[in-house]
């Protein structure tokens, strides 16, 4: 979209804020990881680079998140919830489904209309140390190919109908903008 999604305005506020108001109420602290510092400001939160810089993807920010929650997210941070900037209608419950599944495996990752949903996921503090090593060496950057080496859970989430967008929508175009915009003008 030629700018940083973080920055970007639906309904007059920005992608940003559209995803920090669903998952505040979900979760105990929110970070903000890569992008620009002053977004992480808007909305009152932590902010972190990636933690390996060179464009290695989404996994790098996953690694930033991991090690932010064992280092200063606070005492009993154990785990993470992670979902992109550009998906403005997350599940109020994604955390809620996702996290407590924890106690069994690394990572759980919301599915919806048979789809995996990779950046829609809560994942256990601990595998940082893995994930660095897998990123010094991996060929693949792809968090499918990374939880394929983790004990995995998909919850599934229920279809919405036609009066409610796909919580799982990214905002990656124009288009995709304006049917966001069309969708918040009706209302909920």
């Amino acid at each position: 979209m030629g700018a940083d999604k973080a920055g970007v305005s639906l309904a007059g506020r920005s992608l940003l804020c559209h995803v920090a108001e669903r998952l505040r109420p979900q979760v105990g602290k929110l970070a903000v990881i890569g992008g620009q510092p002053d977004f992480a400001q808007q909305i009152a939160c932590d902010w972190r680079d990636d933690a390996i810089p060179g464009g290695m993807g989404p996994l790098a920010g996953i690694l930033s998140a991991l090690e932010w929650a064992l280092s200063g997210g606070g005492a009993d941070v154990t785990s993470v919830v992670i979902c992109p900037v550009d998906m403005p209608f997350l599940p109020h419950d994604l955390a809620r489904k996702l996290s407590p599944l924890l106690a069994e495996v690394e990572v759980c990752l919301a599915k919806y209309d048979a789809r995996t949903q990779y950046m829609a996921s809560a994942w256990r503090a601990d595998l940082a140390p893995a994930l660095r090593d897998y990123l010094k060496e991996a060929q693949n950057l792809s968090i499918r190919a990374f939880t394929a080496r983790c004990s995995t859970h998909e919850v599934p989430f229920e279809l919405c109908g036609g009066d409610q967008p796909n919580p799982f929508a990214n905002i990656n175009t124009p288009a995709d903008l304006a049917a966001a915009e069309q969708w918040l003008s009706k209302g909920p």
